[in-house]
């Protein structure tokens, strides 16, 4: 919708500066979220910018879209935490904008998330602290800083920020947190499912709602609720900052699997590695789509073209989960289980409930990895404490 206004805004008057950077930031969002990070949406991002700043030099408004747009649109993946190319100017123009209007809440937030995605964790909270006074704005600063905490692995830091977000406003930022946290935490089904129903249809449908009843289901066991859900959906391909991402035939595979219907499954995921292919024809260096190959073609049984998408995804980014699904469909869970073991983060939530561990749960490696995890008070909340004024603690393995 705000796309539409703001197309229908430049067409009544091209010379409008403000509204040529208002679609900027439309567009910048858009990248953000991850929902479109085509060439064309970037370049309209910037585009959008630059014409508002030819057309009114001095305009706030322009120097703030194009600020928003050096922290969220000149590059994919801002919202998963990649760092602009142009931090420092970035940087330097917010400063410039606070300086001339403190308050300002855009600009506050861009600061914010810019700080973060720096890895400048304290700074990012001093920014969205300031932004929790602005009351049209608290659940949101609130939210971010719960995010924060998750980002940075500290779930269970992320907890009291969250709460007050929802206190004074559920909205599908804050919402998905807490379904995440329900699940990735506490191992809650229930709870993850009740933060999940509060959502509107219309939210619910968006892509980051699909990961979410995705993740729901599929923890819940409920493969035939996914099934009715994503035949209501109306398309074949979601993207997201969520944590499910590609052809929903890839998804539906996995669900049929789950209920029994290993046929059905094959079908879907045949489907699925078509339009992966499709979409490697148009860019078949992204590291994104070669993992998804790499996964469908594991779930195929065609291990060794599975190998070597995955591999070349490796060298294009660090970014996606590499070979454990390989591993496990070729039964060598062994080597699954190194995988496994060398990723710290997985918490006993996880490891007790995510039916993508399900092939390993008889394995004595993953109980003794599950009972660790249980005993970690990073990974689980029902761990035993530790009074650090009398143990010593072990070395930093950094």
């Amino acid at each position: 919708m705000a796309d539409e206004f703001c197309k229908r805004a430049t067409e009544i008057d091209p010379a409008d500066a403000d509204a040529w950077a208002a679609w900027s930031q439309v567009d910048s969002w858009y990248i953000y979220h991850n929902f479109d990070t085509s060439i064309g949406r970037r370049d309209a991002a910037r585009s959008c910018a630059a014409r508002a700043l030819k057309l009114a030099p001095s305009s706030y408004e322009a120097r703030l879209a194009q600020a928003c747009y050096l922290v969220r649109g000149a590059a994919a993946g801002t919202g998963l935490g990649q760092v602009s190319p142009f931090a420092a100017e970035a940087n330097r123009l917010l400063h410039q904008l606070l300086g001339e209007n403190p308050d300002e809440p855009r600009a506050l937030f861009a600061l914010a998330i810019l700080q973060r995605n720096l890895g400048h964790a304290d700074e990012a909270r001093i920014e969205f602290s300031r932004l929790v006074n602005n009351p049209k704005f608290a659940a949101t600063a609130w939210s971010e800083l719960a995010w924060i905490e998750y980002q940075n692995g500290s779930m269970s830091a992320a907890e009291i920020p969250l709460a007050r977000s929802l206190a004074i406003q559920p909205f599908w930022g804050n919402l998905g947190l807490k379904v995440f946290i329900s699940l990735y935490l506490h191992g809650d089904t229930s709870s993850a499912r009740a933060a999940m129903d509060e959502l509107p249809s219309t939210v619910l449908q968006t892509d980051f709602g699909v990961t979410l009843a995705y993740d729901v289901f599929a923890w819940q066991r409920k493969p035939d609720d996914w099934l009715r859900f994503s035949s209501s959906l109306g398309r074949d391909w979601i993207q997201s900052n969520g944590n499910v991402f590609g052809p929903i035939s890839i998804y539906n595979g996995e669900a049929h699997q789950m209920a029994g219907r290993i046929e059905a499954a094959r079908i879907e995921w045949q489907t699925a590695l078509k339009q992966v292919e499709h979409h490697l024809e148009d860019l078949p260096a992204d590291a994104g789509l070669l993992y998804l190959k790499g996964k469908v073609l594991a779930y195929l049984g065609d291990y060794a073209e599975s190998e070597k998408a995955l591999k070349l995804s490796a060298e294009f980014s660090k970014m996606y989960p590499g070979f454990f699904d390989l591993r496990v469909a070729e039964g060598q869970l062994d080597d699954a289980m190194d995988i496994l073991e060398s990723e710290q983060y997985h918490t006993a939530a996880e490891l007790r409930l995510n039916p993508q561990y399900d092939p390993l749960r008889n394995s004595p490696r993953f109980k003794a990895l599950l009972a660790r995890a249980e005993a970690d008070p990073k990974r689980s909340p029902q761990a035993p404490t530790v009074n650090t004024a009398t143990v010593s603690q072990p070395a930093s393995r950094n």
